[in-house]
């Protein structure tokens, strides 16, 4: 996956690095009890990114500082899963949380 630098200093302030693995048992677990069913591009993603925070400039808003998080048990937590397949059926698509943006308005 090919970054910006920006957007690899962001991340790295944020405890990543390219070599940064870890375990996605607990995301499975929460996808699974969800009714979520996963891909492994999704399962590949989260091992690399999953349960980082990561601040970052604000869209629009000089000096002001927003974050997400890439959490997808915390994000399942705040949506339900209802609302998830109305977004699929408007797409004609799969969609996984993996996370939350925008003050977690976003997921």
């Amino acid at each position: 996956m090919e970054l910006s630098q920006h957007t690899q200093d962001l991340l790295e302030k944020s405890g990543w690095t390219p070599i940064r693995r870890i375990d996605t048992l607990l995301y499975k677990k929460g996808y699974e009890i969800e009714s979520y069913d996963p891909n492994e591009k999704v399962l590949g993603f989260l091992s690399s990114f999953g349960g980082l925070r990561v601040t970052h400039p604000a869209f629009r808003m000089a000096n002001v500082l927003d974050s997400f998080h890439l959490d997808p048990v915390r994000a399942i937590e705040h949506i339900n899963k209802e609302r998830v397949e109305t977004y699929e059926e408007r797409i004609d698509e799969s969609v996984v949380v993996i996370g939350e943006a925008y003050s977690e308005h976003f997921y």
